[in-house]
């Protein structure tokens, strides 16, 4: 059952063309973020949405933990990729763990005010 939840509520909701988005390297980083997160808050952070995520994490993470491997594998190394680019870093730099830090710190930021 909450397997079921999770490809409906969460899986279900996953926008395909965010990728894409983010890995446009004919926009900047500003509008790619811009565009993206306008998008993501409309879509994903519902009532709904934000009700099983918590009410998940509170019992057995399951939806919680499931959702943050999604974000770790499609959307964090995008923006990551798309922040190296507009700062001109090279992607193994050495200040990789700063920049995942802001980029949690920022989606974790939309989160909340969502």
């Amino acid at each position: 059952m909450i397997e079921r939840v999770y490809q409906e509520v969460y899986l279900g909701r996953w926008k395909t063309q965010w990728e894409v988005l983010l890995d446009d390297t004919t926009l900047a980083l500003e509008e790619k973020l811009t565009q993206f997160y306008q998008d993501y808050a409309a879509t994903i952070l519902t009532p709904e949405w934000i009700r099983i995520f918590i009410f998940s994490g509170l019992t057995d993470s399951t939806i919680p933990d499931q959702y943050m491997v999604l974000l770790k594998e499609k959307l964090f190394p995008r923006i990551l990729r798309a922040t190296h680019q507009h700062l001109h870093l090279p992607e193994d730099s050495d200040g990789n763990e700063r920049v995942n830090e802001l980029i949690w710190g920022l989606h974790g930021g939309i989160f909340y005010i969502g």
